[in-house]
């Protein structure tokens, strides 16, 4: 026996939509319908393809054929979104900041001081850093100088300073071991270049002693010249320091200055030149 297992349609089913073939169909979505066939160019743009918004119709002939000006006006699609890039380009235009011409020394400036550069030099906020305000004066008087002369910003410049006090600090400490390491090595250099003339240790140091006193002398009485030895590190050079000696030394008789305040040391006599007079006596010569 056949099945049929499609029910026989008769004209009045198929029209009034009783038991026919749309029974066993899934309903349609509602609001559905079939989309119509695309009918947009190449690119699907708004039906349009390649062709321009119909409001470019509107422009001179010259704007609207270039097209640099089409690749920018083309991204409107309609004139209300072109009013509404130009109020909006408008308002940005009012806090933009725009280039000054090369003489124009105002327009220079004012560009300058809307990035951030303070109207004056003086304007410039400088940390101290653990150091006293007169021992910074002349230092930050420069650099803000300096720095408004760069056109830089108060940022700018406060990040700067806090460098260059960062260098300072390690440039000082540098020095400062530097210094130490002069002085440790001083008394040792100095026994060494006077070795030679003053083999006996007591002899030396006693020759030594009364070439300091020479030189504190005479740094006592000009501070100047004082200050500039121990600033130049010169003061803890032997050589330098023994050298000056024999200079002081040729210009005030040849005398030592005991360094304990005493009679002045009695000049080296004899073949044996490099001695004094006691030790002489002392080793029988």
């Amino acid at each position: 026996m056949k099945i049929d297992f499609m029910p026989k349609l008769s004209p009045d089913e198929g029209a009034t939509g009783g038991s026919g073939i749309d029974d066993f169909l899934p309903p349609a979505e509602e609001g559905g319908e079939t989309p119509p066939a695309d009918q947009g160019g190449k690119d699907g743009k708004d039906g349009q393809g390649d062709k321009d918004p119909a409001w470019f119709s509107q422009l001179p002939k010259e704007i609207r054929e270039n097209a640099e000006n089409k690749a920018v006006l083309g991204k409107h699609k309609n004139l209300s979104d072109l009013a509404m890039a130009y109020l909006q380009n408008e308002k940005d235009l009012g806090t933009a900041i725009r280039f000054p011409k090369k003489d124009d020394a105002a327009g220079i400036k004012k560009f300058f001081m809307q990035l951030g550069m303070p109207e004056n030099a003086t304007d410039y906020e400088l940390d101290n850093y653990d150091m006293k305000e007169e021992d910074l004066a002349d230092a930050k008087e420069i650099f803000r100088k300096a720095a408004h002369s760069a056109s830089l910003t108060k940022g700018q410049a406060k990040a700067m300073w806090r460098h260059e006090m960062a260098l300072s600090k390690a440039a000082q400490k540098l020095s400062e071991n530097s210094q130490k390491k002069y002085e440790d090595s001083f008394e040792p250099s100095y026994h060494k270049l006077m070795e030679s003339a003053y083999p006996v240790e007591a002899e030396r140091t006693k020759a030594i002693k009364g070439e300091i006193s020479l030189i504190q002398g005479m740094f006592s009485k000009n501070p100047a010249i004082a200050k500039a030895f121990k600033t130049s590190g010169l003061v803890y050079n032997a050589e330098v320091m023994h050298e000056l000696a024999g200079y002081i030394k040729q210009n005030t008789a040849g005398r030592f200055v005991d360094s304990q305040g005493g009679e002045p040391e009695q000049k080296p006599v004899g073949v044996m030149g490099n001695y004094s007079e006691q030790f002489l006596k002392a080793a029988g010569k």
